[in-house]
C-alpha cells in the first residue's frame, strides 16, 4: 500500500519543521502580549493554529507528542512569566487567544483530513491502537545494528551521504528482509544513521555550526545570572533542541534542511535574547593589573 507523508518508518517529515515553527508561534504570541503588539496577536494566533495543523498531518503520533508535550512546557513557562511580571490578566487573554487559535488545526483535522488519518491519530488516545506499530521495535533494533556495523567498519568519513538505503542491501540478511517495508532509506535512529553515513569527521563537521550557538547560548545565560530577561524566547532555543534531540531516536528528520535552519535559528534567538555581558566601567577604564607592573 501508498505510505503517507506521516509514515513513520518513512522517518523524514515535513511535520518536524511545523512543530519548530508551531513552538515560535506559540512563544511570539506571549511576546505580543507581553509586549502589548496588538496587531500582531491575530496573526500569530492564525500561525500557531497553522503550524499545529501541518504538525497534526504531516508527523506520526510520536512525533506530534514529543512537540505536543515541549509546547505545553514551554507555555505553561512563558505564562508563568508573564503573569509573574505582567499580571495574571494578561496571562489569562494569552491562553483565551491560543484556545481560539486551536480552533484552526481542529476544523482543519475534522473538514479536510485525508481518509482514515483522524482514526490513525486518535487511536493511541482511544486505545485501539499503539503508538508504535507492530515490528516497529523490531525492524529499528535491526536498522540501528546494521548502521552500528557500518560506522565500525568505517568510523571517520562513514560511507557517504544518501548511502544508506545501499547498507541496508549489503548488511540485511535473508531472515532479515521480512522485518523490512520495501524502499525502507532510513535507519530509524537519526544518531547512528548520522555517524554511518558521515563519521567521526562528518558527524563534527555537521555539529559545529549547532555546537558555537550552544555555546554561545549557555556562556551568555552563565554570564547573566541575577539580570532579567523575557523568558520565553530564552527557553524556546533548549526546549527546541531537546525536542528535536528526543525525535531523531526514531527518526531522521533533523537533517532536514528546513529544521536544521528553524532550530539554528531558534537557539541563536534565545543567546541574542540574553543581556549582553559588558565589563563595568571601572574595569573598562582601568587596565589589566599585569601590564601596570610592566616597567
Amino acid at each position: 500500500p501508498t505510505r503517507r507523508s506521516s509514515d513513520l518508518t518513512d522517518a523524514s517529515f515535513v511535520g518536524t519543521a511545523f512543530a519548530l515553527h508551531f513552538l515560535g508561534g506559540l512563544v511570539g504570541l506571549v511576546g505580543a502580549y507581553e509586549r502589548k503588539w496588538g496587531s500582531a496577536i491575530f496573526f500569530y494566533s492564525l500561525g500557531v493554529g497553522g503550524t499545529a495543523a501541518g504538525l497534526y498531518f504531516f508527523a506520526p503520533v510520536p512525533v506530534i507528542g514529543v512537540f505536543l508535550a515541549a509546547g505545553i512546557l514551554l507555555l505553561a513557562a512563558s505564562l508563568v512569566s508573564v503573569g509573574w511580571g505582567k499580571g495574571r490578566t494578561l496571562a489569562f487573554k494569552c491562553l483565551a487567544s491560543l484556545m481560539l487559535a486551536s480552533l484552526v488545526p481542529v476544523l482543519c483535522a475534522f473538514g479536510f483530513a485525508p481518509a482514515g488519518l483522524n482514526e490513525e491519530r486518535l487511536a493511541p488516545l482511544l486505545g485501539d491502537g499503539t503508538i508504535f506499530p507492530g515490528g516497529f521495535e523490531a525492524m529499528r533494533n535491526l536498522l540501528s545494528s546494521i548502521a552500528a556495523k557500518v560506522f565500525w567498519e568505517h568510523p571517520w568519513i562513514g560511507t557517504g551521504l544518501g548511502s544508506f538505503p545501499l547498507d541496508i542491501k549489503f548488511g540485511a540478511t535473508a531472515a532479515d528482509w521480512p522485518l523490512l517495508t520495501p524502499g525502507q532509506a532510513s535507519a530509524l535512529n537519526g544518531w547512528w544513521q548520522l555517524v554511518a553515513e558521515r563519521g567521526i569527521v562528518g558527524a563534527l563537521f555537521f555539529a559545529v555550526a549547532l555546537g558555537f550557538l550552544g555555546w554561545t547560548f549557555v556562556r551568555r545565560l552563565v554570564a547573566c545570572f541575577g539580570k532579567s530577561f523575557f523568558v520565553p524566547v530564552c527557553l524556546l532555543g533548549p526546549v527546541a533542541a531537546a525536542a528535536v534531540a528526543a525525535e531523531t531516536f526514531f527518526d531522521v528528520s533533523f537533517l532536514r534542511a528546513d529544521v536544521l535552519m528553524a532550530l539554528a535559528a531558534f537557539i541563536a534567538l534565545a543567546g541574542a535574547a540574553l543581556p549582553a555581558v559588558r565589563p563595568s566601567r571601572s574595569e573598562a577604564s582601568n587596565p589589566k593589573q599585569e601590564s601596570t607592573n610592566h616597567g
